[in-house]
C-alpha cells in the first residue's frame, strides 16, 4: 500500500471494537476496507481517528481514505499494537523478536524500549486507560509486565493466569476504565481458553462478570459494574 492508494473508509471506534468483541474480526469492517490489498494484518490500533495496521509494512489510514506507509518499527516483527488518545502520535508495538518499540511521531520513527523485559515474543500490549504513560506487555511463556515511564523500564506485574491446571499465555490485552471496587480499574486479557481479568493492583486473576466493559473501553468513560 502506498500513499497514492485511496479507499473509502467510514468506521467508528465503537463499531470496530464491537465487531471484534463479537468475534467478527475484519468481517465487521466496511467492504471497501476489508477488500483493500494487504488489510488483514497482524496488529491494528487507532491513533486518534487514524487506523494503524501492521502487515508486512506498517501503514496508517485516515478518514479521507489515504494510506501512508510508515517506516518503523519493522512491521514484519510486530505482533501487537497499542495507542492512547492522551498521547497522540505515540504507537507502542510488541515485537515477535522480543521487546517493545515505541514511536512518538505516529510511526515515522521508533526506538526500542525493552530494558528489563524477558527475551521472548511480546504477544500483546496495551496502555493504561487512566495513565497514558503506563504500558502493559504480555510476554510469551512469562507473564504480564508493566512500565510506568512509557516503556523506558519494565517490571513484572503478574504471573500468567492459572486456568484448567496450567498457566496460560495472554494473547490480547485491554485496560478498561471500569472500577474494581479496590481503588483501581481492570485489565482484561484474552487466553486460548477465553477471557479473564485482573485489577491493576494485581492481586489475582478473576473470572469476567457481566457488565458494560465494552462501553467503557470504547468511550473512555467510567462504567458501573
Amino acid at each position: 500500500m502506498t500513499a497514492a492508494t485511496k479507499i473509502s473508509v467510514s468506521i467508528s471506534r465503537r463499531a470496530f471494537l464491537s465487531a471484534m468483541a463479537a468475534g467478527a474480526g475484519l468481517i465487521g469492517l466496511p467492504s471497501s476496507l476489508s477488500a483493500a490489498p494487504g488489510v488483514i494484518g497482524h496488529a491494528i490500533a487507532f491513533d486518534g481517528d487514524a487506523l494503524i495496521l501492521a502487515n508486512g509494512t506498517l501503514s496508517r489510514v485516515d478518514n479521507a481514505g489515504d494510506w501512508i506507509d510508515l517506516s518503523a518499527p519493522p512491521a514484519g516483527n510486530i505482533l501487537s499494537l497499542a495507542a492512547h488518545p492522551g498521547r497522540p502520535g505515540r504507537i507502542v508495538a510488541g515485537l515477535a523478536i522480543g521487546g517493545v518499540a515505541v514511536s512518538e511521531d505516529g510511526g515515522q520513527a521508533s526506538e526500542a524500549r525493552s530494558q528489563g523485559l524477558p527475551d521472548a515474543p511480546v504477544k500483546a500490549v496495551t496502555v493504561a486507560a487512566a495513565e497514558p504513560d503506563t504500558i502493559y506487555a504480555a510476554i510469551r511463556g512469562d507473564g504480564l509486565w508493566k512500565s510506568e515511564n512509557a516503556g523506558r523500564s519494565w517490571a513484572l506485574a503478574m504471573d500468567r493466569p492459572w486456568l484448567k491446571d496450567a498457566e496460560r499465555d495472554l494473547t490480547a490485552l485491554a485496560s478498561v476504565d471500569l472500577a474494581t471496587g479496590m481503588g483501581g480499574i481492570w485489565i482484561y486479557a484474552g487466553t486460548e481458553l477465553g477471557l479473564t481479568r485482573v485489577p491493576d493492583c494485581f492481586c489475582r486473576w478473576q473470572d469476567v462478570q457481566p457488565g458494560d466493559a465494552m462501553d467503557a473501553l470504547v468511550s473512555g468513560k467510567p462504567a458501573l459494574e
